[in-house]
């Protein structure tokens, strides 16, 4: 200290100054300009002082003010374009100006638009070790208002805030580091523990945006040689994410070659003004020499990252990078273990039933599970035709399925079904063999039509689909067709068990159902009757004289009558009735939702078409001799309804009561 400072205060008054900042609250850096600036107004007599303070991370001078009233007129921060015509960034030594309006210093750009006009100012540099802080000032209305004295006390003031703010920015810089460790720390332990890609992300996300104290950051992966954002999210933001992978995609090889992390500048201006934005970062996902994609950080307006900031984000991306090919390895193992389990799961369906539908529905729900489709149907050959009915369908337009018929050679089902040859159609709804299907929407789907072969019989077509622009891979190909032999088995199965069924209670002569089966269908029958309320009629009828015509023309010639009779019966009823031949040449029909005058006139047309059926001039004329008995009527059980047709048809019998043919 000289002698300027000695004429001007005693040096008690200074080292109390000095002494007063310190002892003020130092807890923080704000305190510390406070305690300053309201000190050396006091000692210089000036009206107004300020701290200018550079940001790197804004790119800007921050300024404090004193008095504090002041700072409403005047701004709190200055941009780098307008400090470079300032002194701000330039001033190396403590400068004094005895008269603003004369020359000198230019204070414009700060105290312009306030009603402090300043006439006077003394201005030093904060400066330590090479390192350029920023500036502090105090300016007066008067000319001509500070000494040499209190321009040495502005310097001094200057090099302890220096030495203050040198060491502040160290603590804080440590404990920067210190919470940074242990926040990268904790959230590479959580990373780690997770299975799932959108746990792993979601954490990097999270914790990128605490650490770095921004609220724009997320994930694109390539994909298809397309850098794709890894989650959307709603409203301005999506729109955003999708602008972005635009913007990437025009100039993927370029940025793929980055293997560093860098801020990405060619990002369209219009872009950067209509979100806010300085710029964007990107930090590559790398694992081993693969790479995966990018860490994003979208900078808002006036914001960089420091280098610090960047190796913090960069070990965020690699914790990523890990994380994301440990949950790829998770998820194919779990593909694989989902696959075991579903093959497994049908295989034990087909020992557990064997009705067609049933079984073929569980191969499609497993197979939409492990594929994750949207929706499947499988349509078989008719036996002995070119025509294909559905046989199940997992969608919201199932009776649309059921209710087309399909030609062997129509549409892509038909044409699998005619070449044999299964189809992975990524955009099905442009392929010219695709039929579209009455009464459902068009619109973009990818679909997987597989043949259903049985050795090398093709038996029907599965097609699995998935709407709009998810095209399946070739695993999901290989997978539906391993689940289309499951089909094809299921629809064998169930047809080998039907005929076998259908042998065992159908009458080998006249294809009717047999003796077996009557009693079984009349319980069924009438317990729908009776829960509907309605009225049923049993028909019994009996060939007369049957036994003398087989003594007469023989038995071969006496089943020809049988089997000519039974079609009679058969082609001469309604759809909902059912014939049987109940034993010999006993014959019994159930009529459904029929009463006795209904009942009547069906028993006579078949009378009629009897008599027509067989040749009149036989020696031993075919007669029939009919009886029925209705429900409730009669009787209320079948046992009971049985024996009153069957004594009814007697009567007749006994009153030669026949129709002759």
């Amino acid at each position: 200290m000289n002698a300027n400072i000695n004429d001007s205060y005693e040096l008690q008054e200074v080292l109390g100054f000095l002494n007063n900042i310190f002892s003020s609250s130092l807890r923080s850096l704000e305190g510390f300009f406070e305690s300053s600036l309201t000190e050396i107004l006091l000692l210089t007599g000036g009206s107004c002082g300020f701290i200018s303070i550079w940001d790197p991370q804004s790119r800007a001078y921050k300024l404090k003010y004193a008095p504090k009233e002041f700072s409403q007129e005047c701004p709190c921060q200055i941009s780098l374009e307008e400090s470079e015509q300032s002194f701000i960034g330039s001033i190396k030594n403590a400068v004094l100006s005895a008269d603003l309006q004369s020359g000198g210093l230019d204070l414009s750009f700060i105290f312009g638009s306030s009603k402090l006009l300043p006439r006077s100012a003394i201005v030093a540099p904060l400066r330590f070790q090479g390192k350029n802080f920023g500036t502090l000032a105090v300016v007066s209305q008067k000319e001509n208002a500070f000494s040499q004295g209190k321009l040495e006390l502005l310097d001094l003031t200057a090099k302890v805030l220096s030495v203050f703010i040198e060491n502040y920015n160290q603590a804080q810089e440590n404990r920067n580091r210190i919470q940074q460790m242990k926040t990268l720390i904790d959230s590479s332990r959580q990373i780690n523990s997770f299975l799932f890609a959108d746990e792993a992300v979601k954490s990097v996300v999270h914790s990128a945006k605490e650490l770095l104290n921004l609220d724009k950051v997320m994930v694109f992966l390539l994909e298809d040689n397309r850098l794709l954002p890894f989650e959307f999210q709603e409203g301005k933001q999506t729109r955003m994410l999708v602008k972005l992978g635009e913007i990437f995609n025009t100039a993927l090889r370029e940025i793929m070659e980055q293997r560093k992390p860098f801020i990405y500048t060619n990002v369209p201006r219009d872009f950067l003004k209509e979100y806010s934005l300085s710029g964007v970062a990107l930090l590559p996902l790398l694992y081993q020499e693969k790479k995966l994609g990018f860490l994003t950080i979208l900078l808002p307006e006036k914001r960089t990252l420091l280098p610090e900031e960047l190796m913090v984000a960069q070990s965020l991306a690699n914790q990523c990078a890990v994380a994301l090919m440990n949950a790829r390895l998770f998820a194919e193992t779990q593909q694989k273990a989902d696959e075991f389990s579903s093959l497994f799961e049908v295989a034990q369906s087909l020992t557990g039933s064997l009705q067609a539908e049933e079984i073929v529905s569980k191969v499609l729900d497993s197979a939409q599970r492990l594929v994750r489709a949207d929706e499947s149907v499988i349509f078989e050959i008719v036996p002995g035709s070119d025509e294909m009915r559905c046989l199940a369908a997992l969608s919201p337009y199932e009776e649309q399925f059921k209710s087309s018929v399909i030609k062997v050679g129509e549409g892509i089902t038909g044409w699998v079904a005619r070449t044999g040859v299964g189809e992975n159609l990524p955009e099905a709804e442009l392929d010219p063999r695709v039929k579209h299907l009455d009464g459902t929407p068009v619109e973009e789907e990818s679909l997987i039509s597989v043949p259903l072969k049985i050795k090398e019989e093709i038996i029907g077509v599965m097609t699995i689909y998935r709407l709009g622009r998810r095209p399946f891979s070739e695993n999901d190909f290989r997978l539906i067709t391993i689940f289309s032999s499951f089909a094809a088995s299921a629809i064998y199965n169930a047809r080998l068990f039907q005929n076998i069924s259908e042998m065992a209670i159908t009458d080998y002569l006249t294809g009717l159902y047999n003796y077996r089966y009557f009693f079984r269908r009349l319980e069924e029958e009438l317990a729908y009757a009776q829960r509907h309320d309605q009225k049923l009629v049993l028909v019994y009828l009996d060939l007369n004289q049957f036994k003398k015509y087989n003594d007469l023309y023989g038995h071969r010639e006496g089943d020809k009558v049988l089997a000519k009779f039974a079609k009679v019966l058969k082609e001469n009823v309604r759809l909902s009735d059912v014939v049987f031949r109940y034993g010999g040449e006993e014959f019994v029909i159930i009529l459904p939702s029929t009463d006795a005058p209904e009942a009547e006139q069906i028993i006579e047309r078949l009378n009629h078409k009897i008599s027509e059926g067989f040749p009149p001039d036989l020696q031993v004329p075919i007669s029939a001799s009919i009886g029925c008995a209705v429900f409730p009527t009669d009787a209320t059980d079948g046992e009971t309804l049985l024996r009153i047709a069957d004594s009814r048809m007697y009567s007749q019998k006994d009153y030669k009561k026949t129709l002759s043919v």
